[in-house]
């Protein structure tokens, strides 16, 4: 596909930072399932607990704040309770869903807008599904370029999906303005090249990726989940290996990150992309 074709498919708590589209957007990890404090505040409905834990990742002055109840179906049953207690308490920050509120169209109705699936894949056999359910939930949807037969090696790989994805989202009436394209970091294959990295995941064919869809249409959002390479960020030098991977994908272009809100390296580099580029805008990001 040509990229004219591809184109045209195509405790103190700081205030939330203004957001547009033409601004970073801040998604703050933390209320992941694997946390201890957040499951047992789940499994207890504990409201004021996990309100307690929300707040505490939204400090750094992130935008929107990413759940992540795993695919368990005990979990994936209290999907509405968490969502609505999360609205009710916090009306005006988005929320990222895992992919079990595809589950609960009527959900996704109830809140919109505000609500973003975080994550399918581009499944040829389960994504049109998907895209209709967010459609008519009027909620943005998170599209990993990945599908089955195809795991990505280069950011050919990646584009080639990211036109298939557009293609399907536009014969399905999914309004692109509210799609958002992971490039998914994935692990370098070569055992060798793996420790001569520092286990930094391949990040150059991400960032092409990122940089290409920008630079073909600039109403393509992108976005990458710096979660799990931001597990030891309160820990010595795992601190700065997430940092160097966002200061690459922000100069690239990149649209939202999820990202560990309390992690000092990764907010000093979103001040300082601020500073020199100017798309962050409105408060200082808390250190």
């Amino acid at each position: 596909m040509t990229g004219n074709t591809f184109a045209a498919k195509s405790a103190h708590t700081n205030p939330p930072l203004h957001h547009d589209r033409e601004n970073l957007l801040l998604v703050a990890e933390g209320l992941h399932v694997l946390n201890d404090e957040v499951r047992k505040a789940i499994l207890e409905r504990n409201k004021d607990a996990l309100l307690i834990l929300a707040r505490r990742h939204l400090a750094c002055g992130a935008h929107a704040l990413a759940v992540n109840l795993g695919p368990s179906r005990e979990m994936s049953r209290l999907t509405p309770w968490v969502t609505e207690t999360l609205r009710e308490a916090l009306p005006t920050t988005p929320l990222f869903l895992s992919a079990n509120g595809l589950s609960f169209p009527d959900l996704l109705r109830r809140h919109q807008p505000g609500l973003t699936i975080n994550a399918v894949t581009a499944d040829p056999a389960t994504l049109p599904e998907a895209l209709r359910i967010a459609r008519d939930g009027a909620a943005d949807l998170v599209v990993l370029l990945v599908r089955p037969g195809l795991t990505p090696a280069g950011s050919e790989d990646r584009l080639a999906v990211a036109a298939e994805v557009i293609d399907l989202a536009l014969r399905t009436g999914f309004p692109l303005h509210r799609l958002y394209l992971d490039p998914l970091l994935t692990l370098r294959p070569d055992p060798l090249a793996w420790r001569i990295s520092r286990f930094l995941p391949d990040i150059t064919p991400v960032a092409e990726t990122v940089s290409q869809l920008s630079q073909l249409d600039a109403g393509l959002r992108t976005i990458v989940a710096l979660g799990n390479y931001a597990l030891e960020a309160e820990h010595g030098e795992g601190n700065a290996m997430p940092a160097r991977l966002l200061a690459v994908l922000l100069e690239a272009g990149l649209s939202a990150v999820i990202l560990n809100g309390r992690s000092p390296a990764l907010l000093n580099t979103c001040r300082d992309h601020t500073a020199d580029k100017c798309t962050v805008r409105g408060i200082p990001l808390a250190a």
